[in-house]
């Protein structure tokens, strides 16, 4: 994760007045919040929203996401904290300012809707709306700064166990992950007891984004979290070509045998 860092060579003249002047006002309990960059990229087809600033009658879903998140802030007194901005990458010149921020983030996904929250990723309506609220608060309030699909230290605790099945994370309306299941029920038939060598986990169920974690920062993955992911026999695979490749060249139609390095959380 890129982090922009501001370098003070100096302070004289105009500085010095300026900082004197702000620890007075912080002596005094002044000390003004910063607000919380919430940007969000959605592909609007119709592009009517933003065309002429009145929504057509076809399509109104960027009006809409922005409506819903903005009224979620208002319900919650957060106005004042966050700016909300919401761009169509349905027109050109907002496409390149999308792809500068999958620059600066160092991601690949495309999967939109997609929000970024200072150094947090949310992919997808569903993940945006489990996690907007909670994120936009715990960036405002500085307890962490996560990274894609929110990579902080994994807590709690879970316990090392070999296993002999596969482990896989998925949401359910994730784009890839969706093509992953169907690709999953295709090969069934071509494997005995399919079922019995996965441990499946959707990221957005209970603790599971937690467990996620544990799995990631043990094998040495240090971007943000992406799903599809599998793990087996000590290779993490992120995305549909990379878990379609090691499946057919090492588990359909062959002889296998499956050790996974596996955590189990601690009772």
């Amino acid at each position: 994760m890129k982090r922009k860092k501001i370098v003070i060579a100096g302070i004289t003249g105009i500085a010095a007045i300026v900082l004197l002047t702000a620890a007075v006002f912080i002596f005094a309990g002044v000390n003004k919040q910063r607000k919380v960059e919430a940007v969000a990229f959605i592909y609007d087809s119709c592009g009517g929203c933003s065309s002429n600033g009145v929504p057509c009658k076809a399509c109104k879903t960027e009006e809409e996401f922005y409506r819903k998140y903005q009224n979620l802030l208002k319900e919650n007194n957060l106005t004042e904290s966050v700016n909300l901005t919401v761009y169509n990458t349905f027109f050109t010149k907002y496409q390149d300012l999308y792809q500068s921020y999958k620059e600066e983030y160092q991601i690949t996904s495309t999967i939109q809707p997609i929000m970024f929250i200072d150094e947090t990723i949310l992919t997808g309506t569903e993940e945006i709306s489990a996690f907007f609220l909670s994120e936009v608060q715990r960036d405002r309030t500085g307890l962490h700064s996560p990274g894609y699909l929110g990579l902080e230290v994994a807590e709690p605790v879970y316990q090392e166990k070999t296993l002999d099945k596969m482990v896989y994370f998925y949401m359910v309306q994730c784009p890839d992950c969706v093509e992953m299941k169907e690709y999953f029920d295709k090969i069934k038939s071509q494997i005995d007891d399919f079922d019995n060598y996965f441990l499946k986990y959707d990221v957005l169920a209970g603790e599971n984004k937690e467990l996620m974690k544990a799995y990631w920062q043990a094998y040495g993955k240090t971007d943000g979290l992406e799903v599809p992911a599998l793990f087996v026999n000590g290779k993490c695979l992120v995305n549909v070509d990379e878990i379609k490749e090691y499946m057919e060249a090492n588990i359909v139609g062959k002889e296998f045998t499956i050790q996974t390095k596996a955590f189990v959380q601690e009772k």
